[in-house]
C-alpha cells in the first residue's frame, strides 16, 4: 500500500495537497480509506533516519565553514480544535495588528546554510516543542547531537561521541557558525559550546 502512496506522490500531475487526492490518481489502485489506514499503521523510524541523514554531505558557506541556522517557527491549525497539543504561537503580519497569538504547533529547526540562491535546506533535526518544553532546553539538546554530527563531517572519526566533542570546540570554532534567531538562544549555544559561547 505504501508503495502505491509513494507512486501516486511521483505521478501527480502537481503539488500535493492532501491524502484523499492522492487516492484518486491512476497509480492508486484503492480507496481513500485503505490510503489512511496504511499511513496509520506505517511509522518512522527516527534513529535510524537521523543516521541515514549523517551520512549526507553538509553544505558549506563559500569561505567553507559550516553555518547552522536555529529557529521556532509555527505550523498554525486555527481551526483544528480537536488535535491535541496545540499551543499559542506568537506570528507578524497576518492583519492589521502588529503580532498575534493563533493556536498550532511549534517546531524547532536546525538547518544547515548553503551560500547562494536556493530554495532548498538541510535540515538536520527538527522538533515539535510541547506544552511543558522550553524552547532554549530543547535547542540545546538538538544542538548536541548535531555537533557531533558535525564534527564528523570537519574531519573527526566516527568513533568519536558527543563527549569527546567538547574536547575539540577549538577545531570546531574554525569551522562552524551558529545562526541563532535574535539572541533567544544564547544559553543554548553555550550551553553546548559549539563555539565558545
Amino acid at each position: 500500500m505504501l508503495f502505491e502512496l509513494t507512486d501516486a506522490v511521483l505521478c501527480s500531475d502537481g503539488p500535493v495537497t492532501s491524502l484523499a487526492e492522492l487516492s484518486l490518481t491512476a497509480e492508486h489502485r484503492r480507496g481513500h480509506g485503505a490510503l489512511y489506514d496504511a499511513v496509520n499503521h506505517g511509522h518512522l523510524e527516527v534513529d535510524r533516519l537521523r543516521v541515514a541523514l549523517a551520512g549526507l554531505p553538509v553544505p558549506r558557506a563559500a569561505d567553507g565553514r559550516i553555518v547552522l541556522a536555529v529557529d521556532v517557527s509555527p505550523w498554525l491549525r486555527p481551526d483544528a480544535a480537536c488535535s491535541p497539543d496545540r499551543l499559542f504561537c506568537h506570528v507578524y503580519g497576518r492583519s492589521r495588528s502588529a503580532s498575534q497569538f493563533i493556536p498550532g504547533w511549534p517546531y524547532s529547526f536546525v538547518a544547515a546554510l548553503e551560500t547562494g540562491r536556493t530554495s532548498w535546506t538541510a535540515i538536520l533535526d527538527a522538533v515539535r516543542l510541547e506544552p511543558v518544553d522550553d524552547a532554549t532546553a530543547v535547542t540545546a539538546a538538538q544542538l548536541e547531537p548535531v555537533k557531533w554530527f558535525v564534527y564528523r563531517t570537519l574531519g573527526g572519526s566516527v568513533e568519536v561521541g558527543v563527549e569527546a566533542v567538547g574536547e575539540v570546540q577549538g577545531e570546531c570554532a574554525e569551522g562552524l557558525f551558529p545562526a541563532l534567531d535574535g539572541g533567544a538562544f544564547d544559553q543554548a549555544c553555550g550551553g553546548v559550546a559549539l563555539v565558545g559561547g
